[in-house]
């Protein structure tokens, strides 16, 4: 049986379509989906970036409401009921595959969620991440911000990265990552580590701040790789323009 794994940047904060409220942007979404992926019945996982929980989680439920086979899962180590404006990264899982959250300390907690999923005879592990952008800043930034949002990029990456070399067992690693294929230097390091995507070159925003457009990728460990080879990507352009400035990335198992 197919098992399909989602990934998209939700751009949380950047009004694509000024018509559509956050909760309609919600809405909106479950319903591309159920229509391209038949009621989502080879769906298994949906990664989100940039989400926002809302006030007491109003958009955590809303999302769970609209995703009823799913269970939302949010990022260990960060408390969203007291930063119900930040930016963090969400786990949608199968409902009848038995998962469990892990906690990966970071300086940046909001941007990983961590889960160990058994959707097959093998777990795996499904890290799913947003790095930090350092690549476009407000004229007048101060040098200082500037250092910083650098510094938690590397911090975070080094924390995904020592991570991914200590598991041997099967690890994706989702997201926005913030680096493109061939002139990312973490992704690089991912590379070095044998990690593998099944193409490496469809762009994946509108964004001509970046020597490459790719930097929203799935990546499978050896390990993953050969327990749910990826027969299949889909890059998925029609959410642009009324959702996210990403594209929809599947990655599609037999």
């Amino acid at each position: 049986m197919k098992k399909i794994i989602i990934s998209l940047n939700f751009n949380g904060y950047l009004p694509i379509s000024r018509n559509l409220s956050f909760s309609e942007k919600i809405a909106v979404f479950a319903n591309y989906l159920n229509n391209k992926y038949k009621n989502l019945s080879a769906v298994a996982i949906i990664c989100l970036q940039e989400f926002i929980g809302g006030k007491n989680e109003e958009y955590i439920n809303e999302l769970q409401k609209a995703f009823p086979l799913f269970e939302v899962v949010k990022p260990q180590g960060f408390n969203v009921l007291e930063h119900p404006r930040s930016l963090i990264s969400i786990n949608l899982i199968r409902k009848e595959y038995r998962h469990e959250s892990i906690r990966l300390d970071s300086c940046l907690p909001n941007r990983i969620c961590y889960s160990k999923v058994w959707m097959g005879d093998t777990p795996v592990c499904i890290l799913n991440m947003y790095a930090v952008q350092t690549c476009i800043f407000s004229p007048g930034a101060a040098s200082s911000f500037i250092a910083e949002r650098k510094k938690l990029k590397t911090e975070l990456w080094d924390t995904v990265l020592s991570e991914a070399e200590r598991r041997s067992d099967p690890l994706i690693l989702v997201g926005d990552m913030q680096e493109a294929t061939r002139t990312g230097v973490h992704i690089k390091k991912l590379k070095d580590l044998g990690f593998m995507e099944k193409n490496d070159w469809f762009p994946t925003i509108r964004n001509y701040s970046f020597d490459e457009w790719n930097i929203d990728h799935i990546f499978y460990n050896e390990a993953a790789w050969k327990a749910y080879y990826p027969s299949e990507t889909d890059y998925d352009g029609n959410v642009m323009d009324e959702l996210t400035d990403h594209v929809l990335i599947a990655a599609i198992s037999s």
